[in-house]
């Protein structure tokens, strides 16, 4: 592979499975936690640093880690000469929909495993790292089976290498299942904590306690990441002005919100909308054209996320 792909910024993948992005290994990214499985290969000659759960993780040359849902984890500087880092941010539901049988999502909350990279895996991650870098490339629903095969290849490599490890928690407490609906079907700037711990029956510092074992992190960050998820999706498939997005994500300036997606994110908003290649479009066949982003007719959200506004007419209000 090869180690570095030049300066600037590359196009992003964006499917129902997620996105797909390089980065530079010099790129600094904030702590942060999602929903998604995040898999990041190293495809350079440089070491890759990692924070996981605030302590140092080393991703070496021509190997790659993954991050289970909800881990708190960050991107450290490096002083080294820059090298490429394939980032894949892949749905749970769509794995498990592609994986029938052999992924439990469970397995993976709060874990995280190194992938070695040889063979198949190899000529995979540069193949869709050549869809991702090339100006000549053209992007099809091939890079869905690319990240797929990937993903398949990197969680039996880790649950081979490494067991697949303990189930985590029960099933979800009632009051907090109902929490978790009103979360979900709210836009993250009307979100009040307070509000919604009284209308499950609890006081602000149990609903706290209870929101954290059950999902992992706090309900702060659980709204960080619900931003995030709206402020990728309008930003990909409208034009909306981003001081319209900041305002509606309930941001008190557009530099604020840049600023924010930017240490999450690695890139400023702006250049994300730019960058953004739409691939096996939401709601569409498993093999749809390639479409261009801005375009809004039929969107239909990801599953589990508010659907504010009816398809067709997305917009955050």
């Amino acid at each position: 592979m090869s180690p570095s792909s030049g300066p600037g910024i590359h196009r992003l993948l964006i499917g129902r499975f997620g996105r797909a992005t390089v980065n530079r290994v010099d790129t600094t990214i904030a702590p942060h936690c999602h929903g998604e499985i995040n898999l990041v290969f190293n495809l350079g000659d440089t070491t890759a640093s990692f924070t996981v759960w605030n302590r140092h993780a080393a991703v070496i040359a021509g190997a790659g880690i993954l991050v289970g849902p909800w881990v708190l984890h960050a991107k450290n500087p490096s002083l080294e000469a820059s090298s490429d880092l394939l980032s894949l941010v892949l749905d749970s539901r769509w794995i498990e929909d592609n994986r029938r049988g052999t992924f439990e999502l469970a397995r993976w909350h709060n874990r995280i495993g190194i992938v070695p990279v040889t063979g198949g895996l190899s000529e995979s991650l540069r193949a869709l790292h050549e869809m991702i870098v090339s100006p000549n490339a053209s992007p099809t629903h091939l890079a869905c089976d690319l990240v797929l095969k990937i993903a398949a290849t990197a969680i039996e490599d880790i649950a081979q290498s490494h067991g697949n490890g303990e189930m985590h928690g029960n099933a979800l407490d009632n009051r907090l299942a109902k929490a978790l609906e009103a979360f979900n079907a709210t836009a993250p700037a009307d979100i009040n904590i307070e509000k919604m711990a009284s209308e499950v029956g609890l006081s602000r510092s149990r609903f706290y306690q209870l929101f954290k074992n059950g999902v992992g992190v706090s309900p702060l960050v659980y709204i960080d990441w619900l931003r995030l998820r709206q402020a990728t999706d309008v930003l990909t498939y409208t034009t909306t002005p981003i001081a319209r997005i900041s305002d509606q994500l309930g941001f008190s300036a557009s530099s604020h919100f840049s600023r924010f997606f930017s240490q999450h994110l690695g890139i400023s908003p702006a250049s994300f909308r730019k960058h953004a290649f739409v691939i096996d479009y939401p709601g569409a066949g498993a093999h749809s054209a390639l479409r261009p982003r801005g375009v809004t007719s039929q969107l239909v959200p990801r599953p589990g996320q508010p659907c504010l506004t009816p398809p067709g007419s997305f917009r955050l209000r």
